[in-house]
């Protein structure tokens, strides 16, 4: 699922580097909302797929964990961010959610 996310990040970001990005937005946005608005939803959904496919590195990653310990008490420590199962958990349900913000956007 995330390399499906990842191709399709970059395939929008190399849409978006050729300026090609603007000229299929602008024919298949809303016909309501203006070249601007498509525009810029359009790199919200860029966004939301560079974080989605980066999400489980963040995740997962030491700099994460360090933060987090600046504000949780070691024993909730130990029982969430210590614990890879948790951790693919946190990825799994902020995945979803970033998903329904981007199905959101696109509607």
């Amino acid at each position: 699922m995330v390399e499906k996310e990842h191709l399709h990040y970059e395939i929008l970001r190399a849409l978006d580097e050729a300026a090609v990005l603007d000229k299929l937005v602008s024919r298949v946005g809303p016909v309501c909302g203006s070249a601007t608005v498509r525009r810029a939803t359009a790199r919200i959904l860029i966004s939301l797929e560079q974080r989605v496919v980066s999400l489980p590195e963040i995740l997962h990653g030491k700099d994460f964990a360090v933060q987090m310990t600046r504000f949780l008490p070691p024993a909730l420590i130990q029982r969430t961010i210590a614990e890879r199962d948790f951790l693919d958990y946190l990825v799994s349900a902020n995945q979803s959610l970033l998903e329904r913000v981007r199905e959101a956007a696109e509607s």
